[in-house]
């Protein structure tokens, strides 16, 4: 496949197929899941896609003539158009267990699908989630390498969903609207069967304006006029489709109050700033919004990060009603790594006043690194940092494929 972005996943589902049954390749639409079994799986395995009327019409009507016609191993391709096959899958995966990566299944649609993987597939299958390109996976035929806060903003502007960055003739804008419609229409209608898709674009944008801060779902019922309870249902479709992150606060018996709303991300930083309005990179950098794009990119990044290694640690950010704040919190390998992201090419002690008070509030034994992420120098970030916080500049993101990559070699 001449146009194929090697992904990061990549190791991580060649290793799940010599250990499970089968796999499963989950992540919101025009993730590249399609390109990416295609290209690692396209010599073992055949590949089959139930997008397709006729073919998806035969494996509902005959599933079990279906999978006798298509023996594995065997790919299938956006399997949430006929979760009934998956009853008939665990059969073939339970008559011969010792055989590993018999079945491929990606799909899009979390919500549907994971409700026919935990009714049939529970324990048989290795789930991988992979989300639209890391900076790690840029091709650089639209954006050039991410190192500072001017190439920063192009890529929260453009996002990173792979066909913009395959068809550099895309007007990245018009692309955008058509994905959201198409999601609108196509998703939301099949999951929350919403009869005023209006409103649900409204309550979409409303929720962008809150990307970054902590979410007000008074707030967002009121501006919408949708009641609170909708709102929980269909923030939790989004959080399904892989549309928004949600982040917990963080809580380990402090002293001090703190505060309990959850915080809300996009996924992609270039659906947002669509939402948000801007059409420029150059509105970026000094925009009032520009600290929480930045935010809203790095934890897309750290999401990523540890999806593309197939792994999904526990996540929160932490915040005291005396506003000593830290954005990430990331419990991994049995600690707590305390991130925080400035969008500043110059670092300042004053940056690391939340994480150190987070620090004082953690047992030694469970305190991770200590860092904050800044689109700055590479040499400046190297030259400021210390044993006790690291500066990692945001093209170090750029180049990290693993947490470790990241997390612990950085900034040695």
């Amino acid at each position: 496949m001449a146009d194929y972005f090697h992904r990061n996943l990549e190791p991580a589902l060649k290793a799940a197929l010599k250990q499970f049954p089968a796999v499963i390749v989950t992540g919101p639409r025009q993730s590249g899941k399609t390109s990416l079994v295609k290209a690692v799986l396209s010599g073992s395995h055949k590949y089959i896609s139930l997008e397709t009327p006729d073919i998806r019409a035969f494996a509902l009507q005959d599933p079990r003539g279906f999978l006798e016609r298509n023996k594995p191993p065997v790919v299938m391709d956006e399997i949430q158009y006929a979760p009934e096959l998956l009853s008939y899958i665990k059969e073939l995966v339970d008559a011969d267990r010792d055989k590993m990566g018999q079945f491929v299944l990606t799909g899009s649609q979390n919500f549907l699908l994971m409700q026919g993987v935990s009714q049939s597939l529970a324990g048989r299958a290795r789930i991988l989630e992979l989300y639209p390109l890391a900076l790690s996976e840029n091709p650089k035929h639209r954006i050039p390498a991410v190192k500072n806060q001017a190439t920063a903003a192009n890529w929260m502007l453009c996002g990173s969903y792979p066909e913009l960055h395959r068809r550099k003739e895309l007007e990245f804008r018009a692309w955008q609207n058509a994905y959201m419609s198409t999601y609108i229409e196509r998703d939301v209608r099949q999951i929350l069967k919403v009869g005023d898709l209006n409103t649900f674009s409204q309550f979409v944008r409303v929720l962008a304006s809150q990307a970054g801060g902590l979410l007000n779902m008074s707030a967002v019922s009121t501006e919408t006029g949708i009641s609170v309870n909708s709102v929980k249902n269909w923030l939790s479709v989004l959080n399904a489709s892989y549309q928004t992150i949600v982040l917990p606060p963080f809580y380990l018996k402090f002293k001090k109050r703190l505060i309990h709303a959850p915080k809300i991300y996009f996924a992609d930083t270039g659906t947002l700033s669509n939402l948000l309005g801007f059409s420029d990179s150059k509105q970026l950098p000094d925009g009032p919004q520009s600290g929480y794009l930045f935010e809203n990119l790095v934890a897309g990044e750290l999401f990523r990060l540890f999806a593309n290694s197939g792994e999904k640690p526990a996540a929160y950010y932490w915040r005291t009603a005396a506003n000593d704040e830290v954005d990430f919190i990331v419990e991994w390998k049995g600690k707590f790594h305390a991130i925080e992201c400035k969008f500043s090419a110059t670092p300042s002690p004053a940056h690391a006043k939340g994480i150190e008070a987070f620090a004082k509030e953690i047992p030694a034994a469970k305190q991770g690194i200590r860092a904050i992420i800044y689109p700055c120098d590479a040499t400046l970030a190297k030259s400021l940092s210390s044993d006790k916080l690291r500066i990692i500049p945001l093209s170090a993101l750029a180049i990290a494929k693993t947490p470790p990559e990241l997390l612990l070699d950085s900034a040695a």
